[in-house]
């Protein structure tokens, strides 16, 4: 069988499980605004046998929190009205002790340590870094539920090929790893998703930096990384990531610089999407 291995927080001790053992069928309450990674992620919850419920803000999640007596939450860091943190704190202050005592994984893909060791000062019961596998995700939900704090970072699958050619753009793996989970229909509309706002993305990101608003230069870059590992978009997903610690660390001159490189980089990774599109509408037709 195949291991996946968790960080425990005691003593960083290493725990293994068992990845494939899937958790008995929970109620869970999945709160991402990015549209890719939620129907992702909804998908292979539904699949292990669970019942999805989904908020995009967490206004939106911790509403649903209140009103509903969840298993487990799966909570987002980086919200548009407000954080995951933030959230967290006011679901740990509500009346309600099934509610307030609530099992919550913070899903993001921060890479700093200090931003995971602030998720589980704020309440969180555990980390999953983005993007996941579907054998990953299993193994935290059974973490969580054994009472284990664990953290579970992204995936191998996301390092850069390195063999050169289309797949230092596009690495086909990794949809080809979900293909069987997500159906080739859902694959293609996810990938025409992407296509669809990605130039409106990297606009957005130009002019935070036009008037050097770097904290939001950062938050974009981050929201553009996730959604490129999710799809095996694997130069992107690491330039992105350069650019949020670059502006995360107030480097003006180095952020500008890979902003000129995301965007002929962003002209390569569509093409790679497009042509991997392109042959499986016609394997499928």
């Amino acid at each position: 069988l195949e291991h996946g291995v968790l960080a425990s927080e005691e003593g960083n001790k290493q725990k293994t499980l068992e990845v494939s053992e899937i958790p008995a069928a929970l109620h869970i309450l999945l709160v991402e605004d990015n549209e890719i990674i939620r129907e992702i992620t909804h998908v292979f919850l539904e699949r292990a046998g669970h019942h999805v419920t989904e908020a995009a803000t967490a206004g939106q999640g911790v509403e649903a929190a209140r009103s509903t007596d969840f298993d487990l939450i799966l909570m987002d860091v980086s919200l548009p009205d407000f954080d995951g943190l933030t959230a967290t704190q006011k679901i740990r202050n509500m009346d309600n002790t099934k509610r307030r005592d609530v099992t919550i994984i913070a899903i993001s893909a921060h890479v700093f340590r200090e931003e995971i060791e602030s998720y589980l000062a704020a309440g969180m019961d555990g980390f999953l870094g983005k993007p996941f596998t579907p054998e990953q995700l299993n193994a935290a939900l059974n973490a969580a539920k054994n009472g284990q704090a664990f953290e579970t970072h992204a995936h191998e699958r996301n390092l850069l090929s390195q063999d050169g050619g289309k797949s230092s753009f596009f690495n086909s793996t990794v949809l080809e790893d979900d293909l069987p989970i997500l159906g080739a229909e859902r694959v293609i509309r996810l990938i025409n998703l992407f296509l669809s706002k990605i130039d409106q993305d990297m606009e957005m990101i130009q002019q935070a930096a036009k008037h050097e608003d770097l904290s939001e230069v950062a938050q974009l870059a981050h929201a553009m990384k996730s959604a490129a590992g999710s799809l095996g978009a694997q130069a992107l997903y690491e330039l992105a990531l350069g650019l949020e610690m670059a502006a995360k660390t107030n480097q003006k001159a180095e952020s500008m610089k890979i902003i000129e490189d995301l965007k002929a980089l962003i002209n390569e990774t569509c093409t790679g999407l497009t042509s991997y599109r392109d042959e499986l509408d016609q394997e499928t037709s």
